[in-house]
């Protein structure tokens, strides 16, 4: 199994995650929502997100503000 290693501050290698950023499936646990949901949020852009390796990563500050504007999940099923 190969694991790639990201250079730190400090100049070591490390797995390094910034801190509010989640991965799709953790982010979706944590807000209770659909991991659908959370990759259509991703897929259309209405959420801000980084590729990492192999991981698609969520900013959680931007998913806190989109959800704070009262945006659910009903309003993209149309019900």
């Amino acid at each position: 199994m190969n694991k790639r290693l990201y250079p730190t501050a400090s100049g070591g290698g490390a797995a390094v995650v910034p801190e509010r950023m989640a991965k799709i499936r953790e982010t979706a646990e944590r807000y209770n929502l659909p991991e659908e949901y959370v990759r259509l949020l991703v897929e259309t852009r209405r959420v801000a997100s980084v590729k990492l390796g192999k991981y698609r990563l969520v900013d959680l500050d931007s998913l806190d503000a989109l959800l704070a504007r009262g945006y659910t999940p009903a309003e993209e099923v149309g019900a």
